[in-house]
């Protein structure tokens, strides 16, 4: 699979649309939640293509900013929003979206942490990357959760 970065707005579109699959028609999580305000503003989309069939998408936001070397940069990002769409599930697309996403924020030297808030399902899927649970469940759209982090 090859993950690029959404910088067009039809890629931008795309990603929506498979988060709206996955998050709104399959796990019933209001539309109104889905797309928020760090969407516009902050965030920076990820697209996985398998055969130019777009198949996986995520978002990564910048936290805590900081100014190095001119450059606005964020010593945590978060990672949010990943979806592999049903019918591609279980075949390693969720680590390939993981590992692009981890390595746009090493090639940024300030970046010293990635957070995220995980689905409880899926906290195996987070630690064998590296990822530690942080804190008790919450619910998050009417789905439990867990605060994860991950030293890079």
């Amino acid at each position: 699979m090859q993950v690029r970065l959404a910088l067009s707005e039809a890629d931008i579109e795309t990603c929506f649309r498979l988060r709206h699959t996955v998050f709104v028609e399959e796990q019933g999580v209001p539309e109104e939640l889905e797309i928020d305000e760090a969407d516009c503003l902050s965030a920076v989309h990820f697209l996985g293509l398998l055969d130019d069939e777009p198949v996986a998408a995520g978002r990564m936001i910048p936290l805590e900013p900081m100014i190095e070397n001119n450059t606005r940069y964020s010593g945590t990002m978060k990672i949010g929003r990943l979806v592999v769409v049903k019918s591609h599930r279980g075949r390693g697309y969720g680590d390939n979206m993981m590992a692009a996403m981890l390595d746009y924020a090493r090639i940024h030297p300030a970046v010293t942490q990635i957070v995220l808030d995980a689905q409880t399902d899926a906290l195996g899927f987070y630690e064998k990357l590296g990822f530690k649970a942080q804190g008790d469940d919450f619910m998050d759209a009417g789905i439990p959760h867990r605060h994860m982090v991950k030293t890079l």
